[in-house]
């Protein structure tokens, strides 16, 4: 079940340990009818294209992933090109702490330049589980 405008905004005025937290919150219309929109950051970080099958942490060291991964940090209103096949992680302006009893998805919104996460709600399977 996605939750609509007024329970996005209720989610964000809870008590602070149940609280979801997106900050900064620069403009109330980030919040949707059944989404936030979060702004893309300023940086990315790129997998180098290698004969590896993967990025696998169990078995590179910390040294060869390091290696096999560039970082790039573009100023505000720059640019920059993801190239077909090329795979890439970006980090949002907002930080965000979702509590517990919610769940959430990224979207990627190319044509808006900025991503929309929605929030859903999380059902529990077991009365009582943490």
């Amino acid at each position: 079940m996605l939750l609509k405008h007024e329970d996005l905004k209720g989610a964000m005025q809870r008590p602070i340990e149940e609280r979801l937290v997106v900050t900064p919150m620069l403009d109330q219309a980030q919040i949707g009818e059944a989404s936030i929109d979060l702004r893309l950051g300023t940086e990315f970080l790129i997998l180098r294209r290698t004969l590896e099958a993967g990025l696998d942490p169990a078995r590179f060291s910390q040294a060869e992933m390091d290696s096999l991964q560039e970082r790039i940090v573009v100023p505000f209103g720059g640019h920059i090109w993801l190239h077909p096949g090329h795979f890439m992680l970006a980090a949002t302006l907002e930080y965000m702490r979702i509590p517990a009893d919610l769940g959430a998805y990224v979207l990627g919104d190319e044509a808006q330049r900025f991503i929309r996460l929605s929030e859903a709600l999380h059902r529990r399977m077991l009365e009582g589980e943490p």
